[in-house]
């Protein structure tokens, strides 16, 4: 593990703080371990859940998309979401010459998670690399109608083609994550993209006071039990739409 653990920035603090880091950190050593036994499949799901725990840390405890960025930046964030993919498109491989059952690489979730997390911090190669491992048909099929139509609607996105949004019978938090496949179907139309950046707005405001989610998925989503301060997913996109940071959901 490199970089600074406890750079927390101006709004990080606390004992939440502290477990969180102290998890990552436990996360990192854990993957380290693996690697030595040469067990990909364990380093794999050791980063994965440092990486969602660097975000559930910089998204409920920063303040904004800069500071929040920051943070992640500080902490050597991207490091840990290269060697990820690196590990990740090895297993990919192993999966394709059936040495490995298709279920080790299912998660398209967190695929596109990172997608958006890569997009936030101008990493857009990255973001594109995991748009396209998440497109793949064997992690595809084992996915949920929703995911299977977001991760449609981030690869035409990356592929530069027009894109529809499928009707879809939108379940729990689906109606919050929807608004994004929107805000895609609309970008080369300013002034309904402009309408799918303010129903993002209203929603992201929304879930972060919806009593209902008990599920909010490792925490980086929002809920009124475990609220968010920035939406990654709406800057991500925005930010890969024009290739330059931070613009306004306004």
């Amino acid at each position: 593990m490199t970089g600074d653990f406890f750079s927390s920035g101006s709004t990080t603090s606390g004992i939440f703080y502290m477990k969180t880091i102290i998890a990552v950190h436990s996360s990192l050593k854990s993957a380290d371990a693996w690697q030595i036994k040469g067990n990909q499949v364990r380093v794999y799901t050791c980063l994965s859940s440092a990486l969602t725990t660097y975000l559930e840390i910089s998204l409920t405890n920063e303040n904004d998309p800069e500071s929040g960025k920051e943070w992640l930046i500080i902490n050597d964030f991207l490091s840990v979401l290269q060697r990820y993919f690196e590990v990740l498109h090895f297993l990919g491989n192993e999966v394709a010459e059936e040495r490995l059952p298709s279920s080790v690489i299912s998660n398209n979730y967190n695929y596109i998670v990172f997608a958006h997390a890569a997009w936030c911090l101008g990493e857009f190669t990255t973001g594109e690399a995991f748009v396209k491992f998440a497109a793949r048909q064997d992690v595809a099929d084992s996915s949920t109608p929703f995911w299977r139509e977001y991760t449609r609607g981030m690869n035409a996105l990356v592929q530069g083609k027009e894109y529809q949004v499928k009707e879809l019978q939108l379940r729990g938090q689906e109606k919050y994550w929807v608004a994004y496949l929107h805000m895609i179907a609309t970008r080369s139309t300013p002034v309904q993209l402009q309408g799918a950046k303010a129903d993002i707005k209203k929603l992201f405001s929304k879930r972060n006071h919806d009593k209902t989610i008990r599920d909010d998925h490792y925490g980086i989503e929002g809920s009124s039990h475990a609220p968010v301060k920035w939406d990654l997913r709406g800057h991500s996109l925005l930010n890969y739409m024009v290739k330059i940071p931070d613009q306004p959901l306004s």
